[in-house]
């Protein structure tokens, strides 16, 4: 048996390490890995939903600034009085809107409503003075969902009549 200095001997138990110290110390390796390897498919599964909201949410809104410069900005307005969800989705004021962007996401106008003075409504009058009076104010609803994953999310803006003032100022009885 040597001597140590600070006045320890050497055992024959201190020359290496056991089995059972190698075999804890893996696992504690495997341990860490785990935990490691959890957290980034963690992180990347995030990351993917983080993305699909983002490309939904840049969808929503380009959607919907196209559809609000066609339907009361353009030199030659599309707002119709009253329209329906298919006024702005198939008929001849349809939404001119091409998503090349993102192949896998529909974007659509899913809801249009009235305003009646206090307000939104689902049924519109096209006659001024009627309790649902056409007063030139419509809030469209867009819907944008990926058809390979359920993501999917609503964006509302209000739309007005940009002839509506001059019509309702010159005493026409009915809507232009």
């Amino acid at each position: 048996m040597t001597r140590l200095p600070f006045g320890r001997a050497e055992t024959r138990d201190e020359k290496g390490d056991t089995y059972i110290e190698l075999l804890i110390a893996v696992v504690i390796i495997a341990f860490s890995v785990v935990a490691i390897l959890g957290a980034l498919t963690t992180s990347i599964t995030s990351s993917a939903e983080h993305r699909s909201l983002s490309v939904e949410d840049t969808l929503l809104k380009s959607y919907m600034e196209t559809a609000k410069y066609q339907i009361q900005l353009q030199p030659t307005p599309d707002f119709m009085p009253c329209a329906t969800v298919s006024t702005y989705t198939t008929g001849a004021k349809s939404i001119v809107f091409t998503n090349s962007y993102a192949p896998t996401y529909t974007v659509a106008i899913t809801q249009v409503k009235y305003w009646n003075g206090t307000a939104f409504v689902s049924t519109c009058s096209n006659t001024l003075g009627q309790p649902n009076q056409n007063n030139g104010i419509q809030l469209i609803t867009v819907t944008a969902g990926n058809t390979q994953s359920n993501v999917s999310g609503d964006l509302s803006t209000v739309v007005r009549d940009p002839n509506w003032r001059s019509c309702y100022e010159s005493g026409s009885t009915t809507s232009c």
